[in-house]
């Protein structure tokens, strides 16, 4: 299969018997180049990013262990107070969502502080 920048297809069968190919995340700086570009690209291109990224985390406990060491809950933390509460609910909802993904494996005290803070 071929290789991306992110990681390799892994072949997984369905319920149906039909194969599957979910990616695996094997280059982590790759992912949070990913979101700092997006961070920085118009709000449909941003949107597309996080849910390309939300599909990968959703996906398997490997990928959301290499956000983990990719830090990907201190990006988000970081991106979370710069998206707009009016006029694009899906950006924040986006973020939102990947952070609660990227911090179910693990989440430092540091980042814990932050989340609180935004309360």
């Amino acid at each position: 299969p071929p290789k991306t920048p992110l990681g390799t297809p892994k072949p997984r069968r369905t319920n149906n018997d039909t194969v599957r190919m979910p990616m695996v995340i094997v280059n982590e700086p790759a992912l949070n180049l990913l979101l700092r570009v997006a961070r920085r690209a118009p709000e449909a291109l941003q949107s597309e990013a996080l849910a390309a990224v939300d599909v990968l985390l959703q996906d398997s406990t490997a990928n959301r262990l290499a956000a983990e060491r990719a830090g990907l809950g201190s990006l988000l933390l970081e991106w979370l107070p710069h998206t707009p509460t009016e006029g694009s609910p899906s950006i924040r909802g986006r973020v939102t969502s990947l952070l609660c993904a990227a911090a179910s494996g693990s989440f430092s005290a540091r980042d814990s502080r932050r989340a609180v803070s935004l309360l």
